[in-house]
């Protein structure tokens, strides 16, 4: 009995020990998933951390990225798009500018809960991936669109522009031929980007024809520019009429279906008169068949034929509901079909204006580049201290007022969509043979802040 027991035991003695570790590795399985999941919401946290900048007001062209805590398949980038909104997956577009991030994310989570019949809005995270551009033209070397960064300064913005532009002493016949040339290239941009935009404006209206911009009026006798208006003038002609056959096949379809919901209706109230005529009937033989004056096979003929009568009425009721559902269809489908076309046009008016801005940009930009190739600095300038030479900055910001022109200093703040103006007056000597900067006459006949609206 001794060795059995002593088994005995040491069998029990080994569960025991195995027993010990399962419960070890689960305490530290379940830890470790605990860990897990405080470094998720962390994570999630700090996120939303980052990406508050406070007081940021969004607006067209802001590129956002949106998280939804526990909804992957709502994670993504999206922009600010030209009406101020963003569209997003199961609520749809959303508007976003004048909005800053924190009160955004707040939006979204409200009408995902609303939407989703939920009893809690979820977590919502939106950050900042790009901002919308700043512009900076006037007294710098490359005038342009830059990518905006946080803590932008007036004169910040002036070194990604690559400085204050310097006039040379001299300079080749190469150098003016290549100035000029740039100066045609970006005045014909300039141009072309005038007719579309007035091409765009006369299509939205559905005009079969568009006014030339008053700015191109010293211009209209060129062979270029009359290419560019005929050739704008066929677009217009040819979106017109595509967008014409488009509608006219949803009315052809729309008056298909009237016709056929008319006809319809008309056998219904010949149906409806047979119908009354054999309810009749069936009141007479039931009345004979009451007195013994008919047959129950005469009474069973004329309820069948009643019925079938019935039967008959009831399929053309749905047949002519289900006409002028598809009725409904169609005019809503042309009624989309118009706003779409609409919407695709508001964005290529908006692609073209930053285009012709960009475009005034480089004429500005030119036209400094050609006077500095053309007109060598007297002497008068090249002996001045540089501190004597000063720059005035105004900056051209859009505000929930409309479009405001701010004096600015070094150290001010730039902002998103904003345009920093750098000018360079006529030096403080007052010697009025010394040498100014004042920028040739502009072949666009408008200044660049003129059309920097959204």
């Amino acid at each position: 009995m001794y060795v059995p027991f002593r088994g005995l035991m040491a069998a029990r003695a080994v569960t025991s020990i195995i027993l010990r570790r399962m419960a070890v590795y689960a305490v530290a399985s379940l830890a470790f998933a605990v860990l897990l999941m405080s470094a998720g919401s962390a994570d999630f946290a700090s996120a939303a951390d980052t990406g508050s900048e406070q007081g940021y007001m969004l607006d067209s062209g802001d590129r956002l990225r949106v998280r939804v805590h526990e909804w992957p398949g709502f994670d993504g980038d999206i922009d600010v798009g030209t009406d101020g909104k963003v569209g997003l997956p199961i609520i749809g577009r959303v508007p976003a500018r004048g909005l800053t991030i924190s009160k955004l994310a707040d939006d979204i989570a409200e009408r995902l809960r609303v939407s989703s019949s939920l009893s809690n809005p979820p977590s919502v995270v939106v950050s900042i991936v790009r901002y919308r551009p700043f512009f900076i033209l006037g007294d710098v070397v490359t005038p342009g669109r830059y990518e905006f960064q946080p803590g932008l300064t007036v004169l910040k913005a002036v070194s990604i522009a690559g400085g204050y532009f310097r006039a040379r002493d001299t300079a080749s016949a190469r150098e003016v031929i290549s100035a000029r040339s740039e100066l045609a290239t970006n005045t014909r941009l300039a141009h072309s980007a005038l007719v579309r935009l007035a091409r765009i404006r006369a299509e939205i209206k559905r005009q079969k024809d568009f006014k030339i911009p008053s700015e191109l009026a010293p211009f209209i006798h060129g062979p270029d520019l009359n290419a560019v208006i005929e050739k704008e003038r066929d677009i217009l002609t040819a979106n017109l009429a595509l967008h014409q056959e488009k509608i006219a096949t949803f009315e052809n379809l729309s008056k298909i279906t009237e016709r056929e919901i008319e006809s319809l209706r008309k056998e219904l109230e010949s149906v409806g008169k047979q119908l009354a005529i054999t309810e009749k009937e069936a009141k007479r033989v039931r009345h004979l068949a009451s007195r013994g004056l008919t047959n129950a096979d005469r009474v069973t003929s004329v309820e069948l034929s009643l019925s079938r009568i019935e039967r008959t009425r009831q399929e053309l009721q749905t047949a002519i509901i289900r006409s002028r559902l598809s009725l409904h269809r169609e005019q809503r489908n042309a009624e989309e079909l118009k706003q779409e076309a609409v919407k695709a046009l508001r964005d290529e008016q908006q692609t073209t204006l930053t285009a012709l801005n960009e475009a005034r940009l480089l004429v500005r930009r030119s036209e400094q580049l050609l006077l500095a190739a053309e007109v060598a600095p007297p002497t008068g300038i090249r002996g001045q201290k540089k501190e004597q030479l000063v720059r005035n900055f105004t900056l051209v910001r859009r505000t929930e007022d409309g479009t405001k022109r701010l004096e600015a200093k070094p150290d001010d703040e730039v902002k998103p969509g904003d345009v920093v103006n750098v000018e360079k007056p006529v030096p403080v000597t007052g010697d009025p043979t010394a040498f100014g900067t004042s920028p040739l006459p502009s072949r666009l006949g408008a200044k660049v802040t003129d059309t920097v609206r959204r």
